[in-house]
């Protein structure tokens, strides 16, 4: 026999919740359960997390609150059990702790710190000049190195998130022909962190190119720019499908179902009514995007504790820098 928590009364062996209070028979192992299943999440260690999520179910009623809730981080936990190993620890960064994350101001300076201390790291330098040298025989040695540095743009984006979120990372790396990446640590992120994470990247180079072409258009550029301008743009636009490998698939995974429609929707109606070859071809990208990420994003949109009114907004940003980078795209194409 064991005796209820709350009014001491003597519960059946098999009792999962005390009949006269309604206090769980087990309340003090659940608490120590989930507590060292938080610690684990905290240390990236989804197993022994998830073990102690299951741990936890089957001491609770079925149709209790709190087995509900349980089943909601299992299915949270399982989605981010599928982000990649972290890298080497002795390439990990640990970001700011001491700086108001909440100020635009500071969180602008911040940002502009990181883009500067990054490029003179030896690994992100080294790797760009390796990048210019091999790139430099096919392109020439300043297109070369130009579009390295719009490339370091949209990584940094990545990175800028990454550590806003407060998560390890490791410094840019450049890699000759294939472009460059950056690592962060396996910690837990909620969906809206990463898709936070995943747009980053071609917000950033986007906007790098958004700057370019307004320049351009102001002053007047060297055709070097103009080409690279619109390159960069046309890279940072495609990787916004939502298929393997590119930053649109980590972001679809991540938003809600109904922002994988709506965005299929605004582009087939950006498409139709400027006639635009770029916003069709995207459109046509994220349809394909609802057969893949259907069962995934219903599943985090669901189970996972996600901020409803910044994943719309994000969801609204996306929409509108590829319907943006469409128009651009189609311009620059015409001339």
């Amino acid at each position: 026999m064991i005796a209820c928590p709350e009014c001491a009364a003597e519960l059946d062996e098999g009792a999962l919740a005390c009949p006269h209070c309604g206090a769980l028979a087990w309340r003090d192992r659940l608490r120590a359960l989930h507590r060292e299943s938080a610690e684990a999440e905290a240390a990236g260690d989804y197993k022994r997390s998830l073990e102690g999520l299951h741990a936890c179910l089957e001491l609770l009623p079925a149709e209790s609150r709190q087995h509900a809730q349980i089943e909601r981080e299992i299915a949270r936990l399982a989605y981010l059990d599928a982000k990649h190993p972290a890298p080497p620890a002795g390439m990990l960064v640990q970001p700011e702790a001491d700086r108001d994350r909440e100020s635009a101001a500071g969180n602008v300076f911040a940002a502009l710190r990181l883009a500067f201390v990054g490029l003179l790291k030896p690994r992100t330098l080294g790797s760009l000049a390796l990048w210019t040298v091999c790139l430099g025989f096919m392109m020439g040695w300043m297109e070369a190195f130009l579009f390295g540095l719009l490339i370091y743009v949209h990584e940094m984006g990545h990175l800028i998130a990454i550590e806003y979120y407060g998560y390890q990372f490791a410094w840019p790396v450049f890699v000759p022909f294939l472009g460059a990446f950056v690592l962060h640590g396996k910690t837990a992120q909620r969906p809206v962190e990463n898709a936070a994470i995943a747009f980053a990247g071609p917000l950033a180079g986007s906007m790098a190119s958004f700057a370019l072409v307004g320049l351009d258009a102001a002053v007047g550029l060297p055709e070097l720019i103009r080409n690279l301008a619109y390159i960069n743009l046309l890279i940072n636009f495609l990787n916004l499908m939502p298929y393997w490998m590119l930053d649109g698939s980590r972001l679809a995974g991540s938003i809600s179902r109904g922002g994988i429609v709506a965005t299929a929707g605004a582009l087939c109606a950006a498409a139709a009514l400027g006639w635009n070859g770029y916003a069709l071809i995207m459109a046509l990208g994220w349809i394909g995007g609802i057969a893949i990420h259907w069962g995934s994003a219903g599943k985090v949109s669901r189970a996972a504790d996600v901020p409803r009114l910044k994943l719309r907004a994000m969801e609204g940003a996306v929409v509108a820098v590829l319907i943006v980078s469409a128009l651009l795209l189609e311009g620059l194409r015409r001339g």
